[in-house]
């Protein structure tokens, strides 16, 4: 059996900030040669945890005792060390690792319909990270974007909490929003629990998990390929929480999805 490599997001997730580690550091000591950051997908067996990355790699965290409280989402953000002795000898795929940051990635919606006027409450601030990527992919259907917004300034331990009442949303219509070369949707942010006297004064980014399958095997079924460009329209207030409409501006961040195509399609062929 072919060696393993390691693989990293070439999306610079280590810039991102906002995350709430599960990890209780303590006093460690990572000791690795190697470091890595990945979008991963959880897995659980007989209280035993592990990641998968889209590859196919299995990260078995030695420092588990130190995770306070393990993700509930289908996946986490990881950042990690390991041995590059282990990696090199290794001849099947599961890696021992160090975990250093231990982030949930929270879980949006897709829905096959145009969005309402009450299917929003807030805006986005911005749709990037700090390198001007906001777009990631595990294998070809589970789309990961990064999305800042204003949150409301809580206490330290009741910030997931009130990250949790933030939901996002994309939505689509196929006959109107997919074309021979591209497919748009509408993000759009709704605050559970929103009051009238609410204020959003703190930024966070975090990581939002959307399924595509079904919305990618539509478009297969109207145009028989995938599509070149995905387009993602969202409704921007950079200044503040507000949603009044003279302080929101519509956006749209667009990247290329047939170049993730073939590079994922390459990495397995190496």
């Amino acid at each position: 059996m072919k060696k393993f490599k390691l693989s990293v997001l070439a999306m610079a997730l280590t810039t991102m900030l906002g995350f709430t580690s599960c990890l209780d550091n303590g006093d460690s000591d990572y000791g690795g040669v190697g470091y890595g950051a990945e979008i991963v997908r959880n897995s659980s067996y007989l209280g035993t945890h592990s990641f998968v990355n889209q590859y196919g790699a299995v990260y078995e965290p030695l420092n588990a005792s130190q995770v306070t409280t393990w993700p509930s989402t289908e996946f986490s953000y990881i950042m990690y060390s390991y041995e590059a002795e282990e990696v090199t000898d290794t001849t099947d795929n599961r890696i021992n690792v160090t975990l250093m940051t231990l982030a949930a990635v929270n879980d949006g919606s897709v829905l096959a319909r145009r969005p309402t006027d009450t299917d929003a409450n807030a805006p986005v601030n911005y749709f990037a990270t700090g390198d001007g990527n906001a777009v990631a992919f595990y294998q070809l259907n589970d789309m990961i974007l990064s999305i800042n917004f204003f949150r409301r300034n809580v206490d330290n331990d009741e910030v997931l909490e009130e990250i949790d009442k933030h939901q996002f949303s994309l939505y689509y219509n196929a006959e109107e929003d997919f074309t021979s070369s591209s497919m748009t949707f509408y993000l759009r942010h709704n605050v559970t629990d929103l009051q009238d006297d609410d204020n959003f004064n703190v930024t966070v980014s975090n990581l939002y998990h959307f399924n595509m399958a079904s919305a990618f095997a539509q478009y297969q079924q109207m145009f028989g390929k995938e599509p070149t460009r995905i387009v993602i329209s969202y409704e921007q207030n950079s200044s503040n929480g507000s949603y009044e409409d003279n302080m929101v501006a519509d956006r749209t961040y667009e990247f290329n999805y047939e170049d993730m195509v073939k590079n994922y399609k390459t990495w397995l062929e190496r």
